[in-house]
């Protein structure tokens, strides 16, 4: 279930001329995703099991709904959106993942949160325009990283959106 208005938060956009909202703190992705998505990983103080990464998410939400809201989780997830209720049906998953010994196929992912969203804004062509981000709580390095994989894009405030 969608616990905001889309059509709002749209008109929101527009207005702010921002073309994707991207959110990735816990508040805000349980809020938009009506899913406790990070149960126990609160705060970013989690360590992956690869020990180098910070459990991570981030919600897409194009300005034009009918491109299709994206959710990014970690592989210690897999299931849980699909599986609680989660409104958004483009569930991708990245880390590390326990590999099953026998299992003829193994879940495939990237290694980092922000190498999926790059690939789900490129696919639906959204790699180019401004992005709205959570601008005082994003790391440096996922920021840098989106300007370096989107050149076209500008990375903006779009924290009074949510707000």
């Amino acid at each position: 279930m969608q616990l905001f208005d889309y059509d709002r938060l749209a008109a929101l956009m527009r207005e702010a001329r921002i073309d994707v909202l991207l959110a990735h703190t816990e508040p805000n992705v349980e809020y938009l995703t009506d899913f406790e998505w990070m149960a126990g990983y609160h705060d970013h103080t989690t360590i992956t099991e690869d020990g180098k990464s910070y459990a991570a998410g981030f919600v897409c939400l194009p300005r034009d709904e009918a491109k299709g809201a994206c959710l990014v989780a970690p592989a210690g997830q897999t299931g849980y959106p699909e599986n609680s209720g989660c409104w958004i049906t483009d569930v991708r998953y990245w880390g590390p993942v326990f590999h099953v010994t026998g299992q003829e196929q193994q879940m495939a992912v990237r290694d980092d949160p922000v190498s999926v969203v790059v690939e789900a804004l490129k696919e639906k062509r959204l790699d180019r325009g401004r992005v709205g981000v959570e601008y005082r709580s994003i790391e440096l390095a996922y920021a840098e990283q989106l300007r370096e994989q989107l050149p076209n894009i500008t990375l903006v405030d779009g924290e009074p959106i949510l707000w």
